[in-house]
């Protein structure tokens, strides 16, 4: 969930500092929060937001994951070479993820939570998407980590498809990554009788969310081997953007089986059309805000705050931090109190241990950053 970066000397593989993501971050994030924290306000029903922001990260993943891993492959000559440069690409990885995913879990431990400890392997192997959907129930305080274990599992095949499909064929695995996401959750649907429960359990097991990974690596494919300045700006992919809007709209006019194919997708659909844009920059007022500091360092610690986001009101309860006779004054607090935390944990914790990257460099090559965006 953190972006990928490229220094002035233009190492493959890494990508220029883009603030603009970093909000996109920041959304995506305070959705999740607005729908695990909110529930029972009627406007968190408007939109189903913990889907829309979970997606909005996935799709992101893929844009992000996916140029990365097509510039290393550019970059390497032979077979050999993108063995170290899938190499390079778990150690960076694990170095960003692993270790305060790790602490979080032996917090949970420490904390004794009894649905957690009889639980703990499905969390310490990342397959706790798995267990939620094999219960299709949520499993206790650390449930949201099913999209943790999503990203892992995506990060176990995609590098793999990326780096050593043959190039005629890369743009046929990205297709059907796209197709696998709808297809997927079709299926499930359907053979678990179209219940209600099934179709809120349908979007959590990694083929069922490979549209959204799928959609963002059509934009880094496009960007990579077509036009480093492509956004999906045409008047076919507008109406096409616009019949997506009005499906959101008027979803429960479709039938529960046209939401599972296609609900997800759409939400997919214009979350990458706003990285589209996002990654270039927006312009005027759109730059304004989108560049907005609070923003952008909520996106910076985007990782901590959804980590532990979802225990936290428990932790302020148990604390004997204040609780306001309004509820939303008691929601500011505990969010004020969720960036606290985040932050540490970014400062002392994940920035450090990220850093060690640097030892881990990508190769030197002369790469042309797209105007417009900086490096850090």
């Amino acid at each position: 969930m953190d972006s990928a970066t490229q220094t002035p000397s233009g190492r493959v593989g890494a990508l220029g500092y883009m603030p603009q993501l970093d909000t996109l971050r920041a959304v995506a994030v305070l959705m999740v929060i607005v729908a695990h924290w909110m529930g029972e306000y009627r406007f968190a029903h408007a939109l189903p937001l913990g889907m829309v922001g979970v997606t909005l990260f996935f799709v992101l993943s893929g844009f992000l994951i996916t140029q990365i891993l097509l510039k290393e492959r550019e970059a390497s000559d032979s077979g050999h070479e993108r063995k170290w440069a899938l190499g390079r690409f778990y150690i960076r990885r694990t170095l960003r993820i692993f270790p305060v995913y790790y602490l979080f879990l032996v917090l949970l431990y420490v904390s004794g939570v009894p649905e957690f400890r009889g639980d703990l392997l499905w969390y310490v192997f990342y397959s706790v998407n798995v267990l939620v959907y094999d219960h299709q129930a949520w499993v206790g305080p650390a449930s949201h980590l099913w999209t943790l274990a999503v990203e892992e599992q995506f990060y176990l095949v995609w590098p793999l498809l990326i780096l050593f499909t043959p190039r005629q064929h890369l743009w046929k695995v990205i297709a059907a990554a796209v197709l696998l996401g709808p297809i997927s959750r079709g299926v499930l649907f359907y053979l678990s009788n179209g219940t209600e429960t099934a179709a809120e359990f349908a979007h959590v097991l990694t083929p069922t969310c490979m549209d959204c990974f799928g959609l963002g690596a059509i934009l880094a494919y496009r960007r990579t081997f077509s036009d480093k300045q492509f956004r999906f700006a045409s008047w076919g992919w507008r109406a096409f953007l616009g019949a997506n809007v009005l499906l959101l709209i008027w979803r429960q006019e479709f039938s529960a089986m046209t939401n599972i194919l296609l609900f997800r997708l759409s939400i997919s659909v214009i979350a990458v059309t706003l990285i589209a844009a996002a990654s270039l920059g927006f312009r005027g007022f759109g730059r304004i805000l989108m560049e907005c500091p609070p923003l952008v360092f909520l996106g910076k610690i985007s990782y901590g705050l959804y980590l532990f986001h979802y225990p936290l009101p428990a932790v302020y309860r148990w604390l004997g931090l204040p609780v306001f006779a309004s509820k939303p004054l008691t929601l500011a607090a505990q969010f004020a109190f969720l960036v606290l935390v985040a932050s540490a944990s970014w400062y002392c914790f994940e920035k450090p241990v990220k850093n060690l990257a640097r030892w881990i460099p990508y190769p030197e090559r002369v790469v042309a950053v797209p105007p417009g965006t900086p490096a850090r």
